[in-house]
């Protein structure tokens, strides 16, 4: 099942719910605070179609050359700031 048609299965996750707790294998809840109230009912939700990828889309593949990771881009004096400067004996 595709990941955008997950409103296909409110009413039956609902009454789903509503079973449950008819025969007391749940607490008694509102449907409506459990994400089921009419104002939270999914409209004009469409399954994606996947034309771009169909028509040979590839994400990523416009990046022409290969980028540096920022700690990679900026590691100048890394190496002189972690030595360790030799100390002098204190008398």
């Amino acid at each position: 099942m595709s990941r955008d048609t997950h409103h296909k299965c409110r009413d039956l996750s609902k009454d789903y719910l509503q079973c449950r707790m008819d025969k007391q294998l749940m607490s008694e809840e509102n449907l409506d605070n459990l994400g089921y109230a009419d104002d939270k009912k999914v409209h004009g939700a469409h399954e994606y179609d996947k034309a771009k990828e169909k028509a040979g889309f590839v994400a990523g593949k416009h990046i022409a050359k290969k980028e540096k990771w920022w700690f990679q881009k900026s590691n100048k004096g890394w190496k002189e700031k972690s030595s360790v400067p030799e100390s002098s004996p204190t008398e």
